[in-house]
This record gives C-alpha cells, sequence and structure tokens, in this order.
C-alpha cells in the first residue's frame, strides 16, 4: 500500500491499463456504437486533474498505443488525444471548479469533438461510410462520466495521488 502512494504513477498506469482492457472487450454488433470509450474517459480525468503528470505528451502517447491497439490508421487517435489533452490541460481549471452537471455537457462536446476528429481524418486518409449513430458513444460518454469521475476520485484520494 506505501508502495503505491509512493509511486502514483502505477496508479495513472493501471487505470490506463484497465481502460485498455475494457475498450477491447467485445460487444454484441447491434450495441457496438454504445460502446464507451473508456481510454478518452480516463485520460481527461487525469488530465484535468493532474496535469502536470499526464499532459499532452502522454495523451499522444495513448492515442498511438490505441491505434495500434484497434488495427486502426497510424496517428488518427494520436492526434486526436493530443488535441483533446491539450484542450484539457487548457481548461483543466475551470472543469475542476463546475459542478458535475456541467461538467457532464463538457464531456459530451468534448466526446463530440472527438469523434467528428477521428471520423475526419479517416475520412481523408481513406473511405469511411457515415453512420448517424456515430455520435452516439458521445452520449454514453457523457452519461458514465459522474459514476467514472466518482470512482476515480475515490482510488486518486485512496492511493494520494498528486
Amino acid at each position: 500500500m506505501i508502495f503505491l502512494r509512493r509511486y502514483s504513477w502505477i496508479i495513472i498506469t493501471l487505470s490506463f491499463l484497465f481502460a485498455f482492457i475494457l475498450q477491447s472487450m467485445p460487444w454484441p454488433s447491434n450495441l457496438n456504437m454504445l460502446r464507451p470509450s473508456w481510454v478518452q474517459l480516463i485520460l481527461i480525468y487525469w488530465v484535468t486533474v493532474t496535469p502536470h503528470r499526464v499532459n499532452v505528451g502522454i495523451g499522444f502517447l495513448i492515442g498511438l498505443i490505441l491505434d495500434l491497439f484497434l488495427g486502426s490508421t497510424l496517428g488518427i487517435r494520436a492526434l486526436t488525444y493530443g488535441l483533446l489533452s491539450f484542450v484539457c490541460v487548457l481548461i483543466h481549471k475551470f472543469m475542476r471548479n463546475i459542478a458535475l452537471w456541467q461538467q457532464i455537457f463538457f464531456i459530451l462536446i468534448l466526446s463530440l469533438a472527438v469523434e467528428v476528429f477521428i471520423y475526419w481524418l479517416s475520412f481523408i486518409v481513406s473511405t469511411v461510410e457515415y453512420h448517424p449513430e456515430l455520435f452516439f458513444r458521445s452520449i454514453v460518454n457523457a452519461l458514465l462520466w459522474p459514476w467514472l469521475y466518482f470512482l476515480m476520485n475515490r482510488i486518486k484520494n485512496h492511493f494520494k495521488v498528486h
């Protein structure tokens, strides 16, 4: 326990590892559009809570790993998550000082921006069909945010991640 408190980067790494595991779990094909972006939500959380530890470089690296992990075009999620991390670093003080229901709105906006940017970059690189269900994931991310936020806050406080 003391080891984990002393080395808070292990907790951050384990949370990303758990998010990658959740991201890779298979879903039924008719519900795949409702699959939450666990890695994206964990990235937003850690960047807004500890921007001195998890920043743009880590966001780019997480996106690159996710590109490799999902087998998508290399660099699309890396660029997108790098930009997402940059925006979250810019608004991290604002996000910490607003109510949770307002954070849900910002998570919805950020998730929509990520989905549009990934779709747009995929459209430029290769042929991608547009489906209106593409943006349902953003709504699911916004609805999951309060529970994930409270869970991650408990983990952060328990292991004294600062």
